[in-house]
């Protein structure tokens, strides 16, 4: 075998590299917030698990790529612009039906407003269902649609798809404002920079710059109003804990950058101070579970909250990263088994190609991108489009793409 042999044999795909190098530079983002903020000293063991959980996770993707055969069970043929036209009209009445029930149940957006943070508080996890449950899942599919939508513009560069983007996005960040909460919005910026880069787009700075106070405006909406409608307000669980002065502006940013890259250090808190209650699989697949239980009678008078108890790091946070979600759930097992099945399911469908196999592609980066938080899967509308492309991706033979106009 000549050298160039030898080094093809050993060439890791791109999605073991990407996921390599991006939690490698996750972890040396994170290290530098002690500069900032006087976090607490992560252990070995800790360290020990990441570093257990990334090699995995790598070796599982090059697996599942490499050495899983693909599968072709083509049984039904389908245009992808026709699957996002009934994404599209399923999702956005639902979520305006969303409001509907809201501002029916609460009287009128001004008192949605002024009372933001405790409608949040009765809304979230096992609290009051206004919404049916029914309305609640067809407007999941605006994750489905946003993912279809960004893979068909980049295969057929009809500028018609980038109003479907648009409106989803509009629709992700309402559908988010029903609670007060981020996480369709930040899955939306994910889906964005994984376009960017699966499809290697170049964007001029200024656009970049553009783009990004505006989406920063959009995505600290939430908060703002969760503060009470001030500045400050975004920030105040984290200045006390600053160890240099911050100017009022700035500190709302680094209010993200402790969002995001804190869930080393509750993670390493678990470890410490976890005391062997295992949620055996709950928290991982509690939409599962929820779902499951609407459907049969399981016994569980609640839908399965995987709201996290706070830790200090110092300051206050309940985000413990994929890693503290996988040991809650499973211990050092979870750390172990799941990255790698984790792995081989995305290696084995990033050797498809087509609109439906990119849009897969875009919702597994997203969900890496995620994974400094928690587990994406965990939440139901997420775990609904891995499973509608993936059933796309397998079953069905991509009609002509401009079918359907």
């Amino acid at each position: 075998m000549n050298n160039n042999n030898i080094v093809n044999s050993v060439r890791l795909p791109w999605i073991s590299l990407f996921s390599l190098k991006f939690y490698i530079l996750f972890v040396f983002i994170s290290l530098l917030g002690n500069f900032i903020i006087d976090f607490n000293r992560i252990g070995f063991l800790t360290w020990g698990m990441i570093i257990i959980y990334v090699t995995i996770f790598c070796i599982g993707t090059t697996i599942g790529y490499v050495y899983v055969p693909k599968i072709s069970m083509k049984i039904v043929r389908v245009s992808p612009i026709f699957v996002l036209k009934i994404l599209f009209g399923l999702s956005l009445p639902s979520v305006i039906l969303g409001w509907y029930y809201m501002i029916n149940h609460y009287g009128s957006i001004e008192y949605i407003i002024q009372y933001a943070m405790d409608i949040r508080n009765e809304t979230i996890g096992d609290g009051e269902q206004i919404i049916p449950t029914i309305v609640s899942y067809l407007s999941s599919f605006l994750f489905t649609g946003l993912a279809v939508s960004f893979s068909l513009h980049y295969h057929t560069k009809q500028k018609k798809i980038i109003y479907y983007i648009v409106f989803l996005l509009i629709f992700i960040v309402l559908s988010d404002l029903l609670s007060f909460g981020r996480i369709g919005m930040l899955y939306s910026i994910f889906m964005l920079i994984s376009y960017m880069l699966l499809f290697k787009i170049k964007v001029k700075y200024g656009k970049i710059t553009f783009s990004s106070i505006l989406i920063y405006c959009f995505f600290m909406l939430p908060r703002y109003i969760r503060g009470g409608g001030t500045i400050e307000g975004i920030s105040d669980n984290y200045t006390p804990y600053f160890k240099v002065g911050i100017p009022v502006l700035l500190s709302s940013l680094i209010t993200l950058y402790c969002y995001y890259f804190s869930g080393l250090y509750a993670f390493n808190e678990l470890v410490l101070h976890f005391e062997g209650q295992y949620a055996f699989g709950t928290r991982n697949f509690a939409s599962l579970i929820n779902l499951a239980n609407r459907l049969f009678p399981l016994g569980l008078e609640n839908r399965i909250s995987i709201i996290a108890d706070f830790v200090s790091v110092p300051f206050e946070t309940n985000i413990y990263t994929v890693l503290g979600e996988l040991y809650m759930d499973f211990g050092l097992l979870g750390i172990f088994l799941f990255p790698l099945l984790f792995g081989l399911s995305i290696g084995f469908f990033f050797q498809y190609k087509g609109v439906f196999a990119d849009a897969l592609k875009l919702v597994f980066l997203v969900w890496i991108f995620y994974t400094p938080i928690y587990n994406m899967f965990s939440f139901g509308a997420f775990l609904l489009a891995y499973i509608t492309l993936a059933f796309l991706v397998l079953f069905t033979n991509e009609k002509n793409i401009n079918c359907y106009r």
